[in-house]
């Protein structure tokens, strides 16, 4: 038999089969199964490119709030470093007027020759406890240049006269650019003082408390007494002397095996009202260097 006789008979079977087959019911089964298989899928996919079109658009909305939210940050700090600095300005004209004040109480000062006087606004104060109590940064008034070292001395309206207040600290210890001083009562604070009603003399020191110090190496049948009022000895250059310090507010009598006897003093510096104060330095010559 021909190869052409064999295929003419299997397409002549086919179509007799084909004929037989209920055609209608079988496309409709088909139907249903595309149906069915395709339709979830397109759904999916329909449902897909909904949710991502409000993706899209939320994060369109995210990026643009976004962007809102920076501007309107940008605004707020520039709010603030204008209301800064008109604070700052403030602060500066109320240091410049009480300045002028102070200036006009110096030459109660004067009597002590061979210093000069530096008048000096704080600017700055190092945060932290031991900090507080011990450094304020200055400037000098009109932009003055301050002296490394010297007394610092504090107006004190009781006395209606001056009073210790601490030292300047050497140019290296400046601290963002401000000359800065350290308060009697920190707790590196030193001066060698005197009882001004018994003329003993003992060293002052701080200890990191904002309202006391205290007094170490008093003799020890020291005569020193509650309400004793303490004077700088001026026997080494940290501050002059004669300058007042604070009323002893309780002497520890020594035990038998000490050899000094020791006081805590309440100091007249006002810690929480150093604002402006009066740099005392030796007098300095032409050519000479302090």
């Amino acid at each position: 038999m021909s190869k052409d006789f064999i295929l003419a008979a299997v397409l002549t079977l086919a179509c007799i089969i084909l004929a037989a087959l209920p055609i209608g019911p079988t496309v409709y089964a088909v139907r249903k199964v595309v149906f069915y298989l395709i339709n979830p899928t397109a759904n999916a996919f329909l449902d897909a490119s909904k949710h991502a079109s409000k993706i899209s658009s939320s994060w369109h909305d995210l990026f643009t709030a976004r962007e809102e939210l920076g501007a309107l940050r940008e605004s707020v700090k520039q709010g603030h470093l204008e209301s800064l600095a008109a604070l700052v300005e403030q602060n500066e004209a109320g240091h410049d007027a009480s300045l002028d004040v102070m200036a006009s109480r110096v030459p109660a000062l004067q009597q002590i020759k061979g210093l000069d006087f530096s008048l000096a606004a704080v600017s700055y104060r190092p945060a932290g406890q031991k900090n507080w109590a011990s450094i304020a940064c200055l400037r000098g008034a009109q932009g003055a240049e301050l002296p490394t070292q010297g007394a610092v001395l504090q107006f004190y309206p009781q006395l209606d006269n001056f009073v210790l207040a601490g030292k300047m600290l050497p140019a290296e210890q400046e601290i963002g650019g401000f000359k800065c001083m350290e308060m009697l009562t920190g707790a590196d604070y030193s001066v060698t003082v005197a009882i001004e009603r018994t003329g003993e003399i003992a060293l002052m020191r701080g200890v990191g408390h904002p309202g006391e110090v205290v007094i170490e190496y008093l003799p020890k049948d020291s005569q020193a007494q509650r309400g004793d009022v303490v004077v700088t000895a001026g026997s080494s250059w940290i501050a002059p002397a004669g300058i007042a310090v604070g009323v002893i507010d309780r002497v520890l009598a020594p035990s038998p095996d000490e050899l000094f006897a020791r006081a805590y003093l309440k100091p007249y510096f006002n810690l929480s009202k150093v604002e402006e104060v009066v740099v005392v330095s030796k007098h300095q010559e032409a050519g000479t260097r302090r």
